[in-house]
């Protein structure tokens, strides 16, 4: 039985005064579930709006980033893509709140940011050289870290939204139930009864409602609300739990495209770098080894000369399975860029390192690529390079640096073979 219907049963058994009380108890209820239930639709959407913005923005750094290191123009065309995205995420949100309201004003300031971010990364982007990337890591540090943040209040702002409007709502039910029982309690046990089922019917459920919102907005994306039937309450609940349910997707959609290369499935350069600085830190406090390789693909624009983007793109996505499937499960592989991977291996000396990284070359070797017999080797195959801490740097990037350089000296010896960082005064840089 539906709410109306029960409301308008109940009234029936009571004075006509009576009815024309609770009647009108009835209609406050009833239009505020309308608007509770459609400001929840509308802040839910806004919600998600600003969480695929934030991923927008990560996106966007990072394609430009790969641009400026590799040169590859589906990475700049991928940023247009990404920036046209979020000049309409952010029409929407100027739109989701009225004028005047701290959500609107936020997101207006938040497209002055993003309209002078891109402004300032753009002309990076097109007189693309070596400089340009120490300044576009400079603009990161100054604009986008800052819009980030400014974009996840954002969101915490249209939560507190959600929470104040069904705050409102419950103060107000709660008013008019004591208002109901009151009423109900002089005119016979029966009334009081009417008012208490009233109190639980719906201050109760719309307490547990908010209750569920601050659990969300503290970060509680899996809890849902029970749904005790098919009435208005009812489907209010419904409705919540299919917001929490698509926040709660959004969330792990967005987290996984944040930290993942788009082509490979590894993760991708940002991630990386933050890995190596924890897992170097990591082994300081514990006085652990901590080994880094990285490779590249032998005489891969040949590659690509010869067959093709398509088939390159094949070789990349299968030297990515490879390395997953034939490394250890504590190894994390990474895509650092173009046709150079990472491999960062926790806990482990150098003689170890240099056997993993013989068996990703093996593997890689032994993998019947198209075309592979067309390269200058007779096959496709990988260089790499080891080094490891303590010995042979301290600092992540010094030992981005040292394998990089023994990286160097496989593809001066020859290709296709492992070599391990040698500390050598006049050896080239790679």
């Amino acid at each position: 039985m539906s709410l109306r219907t029960r409301i308008l049963l109940y009234s029936v058994l009571f004075f006509a005064v009576l009815a024309i009380v609770q009647g009108i108890n009835y209609l406050a209820f009833q239009r505020m579930g309308d608007q509770l239930s459609g400001g929840l639709k509308r802040t839910a959407q806004a919600t998600i709006t600003a969480e695929q913005l934030d991923a927008d923005l990560v996106h966007y750094d990072s394609a430009a980033l790969r641009y400026l290191i590799t040169g590859e123009q589906p990475w700049l065309d991928e940023t247009q893509t990404v920036r046209a995205r979020v000049l309409n995420r952010l029409t929407n949100l100027r739109h989701a709140q009225p004028s005047g309201t701290a959500a609107h004003d936020l997101a207006v300031r938040i497209d002055s940011l993003t309209k002078r971010y891109f402004a300032s990364t753009e002309p990076l982007l097109y007189a693309r050289n070596p400089a340009t990337v120490r300044r576009f890591l400079g603009v990161y540090n100054e604009q986008l870290v800052p819009l980030v943040n400014q974009s996840h209040t954002l969101s915490q702002t249209y939560r507190e939204t959600l929470y104040g409007t069904i705050q409102a709502s419950i103060n107000e039910s709660r008013r008019r139930t004591n208002y109901g029982i009151l009423v109900l309690s002089i005119i016979a046990p029966l009334a009081a009864l009417w008012g208490v089922m009233l109190h639980f019917g719906l201050s109760r459920p719309l307490t547990e409602l908010l209750v569920g919102v601050r659990q969300i907005a503290s970060g509680n994306l899996g809890l849902r609300l029970p749904v005790t039937g098919n009435d208005e309450v009812g489907q209010l609940a419904q409705a919540f739990n299919r917001m929490a349910t698509e926040v709660q997707q959004e969330r792990h959609k967005l987290i996984e495209q944040a930290v993942t290369d788009e082509k490979t499935k590894l993760f991708n350069f940002r991630y990386f770098t933050n890995l190596l600085r924890d897992e170097l830190a990591r082994a300081k406090r514990f006085g652990h080894p901590l080994s880094l390789i990285m490779l590249d693909v032998d005489n891969f624009k040949h590659y690509n000369d010869t067959n093709g983007h398509l088939l390159g793109d094949e070789v990349l996505i299968g030297v990515a399975r490879l390395l997953r499937t034939a490394g250890r499960e504590t190894d994390v592989v990474a895509r650092y860029g173009g046709e150079e991977f990472a491999v960062v291996l926790p806990e482990t000396d150098k003689p170890h390192a240099i056997t993993v990284a013989e068996r990703l070359r093996r593997a890689i070797e032994m993998e019947p690529f198209p075309n592979g017999e067309k390269q200058p080797l007779g096959r496709v195959s990988i260089s790499l390079g080891v080094s490891t801490f303590p010995f042979d740097a301290e600092f992540p990037q010094d030992l981005i640096d040292t394998a990089d350089s023994a990286l160097y000296q496989a593809k001066e010896t020859g290709r296709n073979r492992v070599v391990f960082y040698v500390p050598d005064p006049q050896q080239k840089p790679g």
